[in-house]
C-alpha cells in the first residue's frame, strides 16, 4: 500500500527501499516457517507415545498407533 503511494508521489527512492524491506521480510518468514516445519517433523518422529493396555488379563505396554480408537 506505502509502495503504491510512494510510486503515486513519484518518490521512487523511497518506493525501492519499501519494496526491498518488503521481499527480505518475506524471504526471512518462508525460511522460518521452513525450519520450523522440519523441526516438528523431526520432532513426530522422535516421539513414539507408548501407552499401557490390558490383554488377556495382564498390562502390557504398546505403542499408541497400534491401538483402534
Amino acid at each position: 500500500m506505502s509502495d503504491g503511494i510512494s510510486l503515486y508521489l513519484q518518490d521512487f527512492r523511497g518506493a525501492t527501499i519499501l519494496t526491498f524491506i518488503i521481499l527480505v521480510n518475506a524471504i526471512i518468514g518462508y525460511i522460518q516457517e521452513a525450519k520450523a516445519e522440519r523441526i516438528m517433523d523431526s520432532l513426530k518422529k522422535m516421539l513414539h507415545p507408548n501407552t499401557k493396555v490390558k490383554r488377556q488379563g495382564k498390562m502390557v505396554e504398546e505403542l499408541a498407533e497400534e491401538l483402534v480408537p
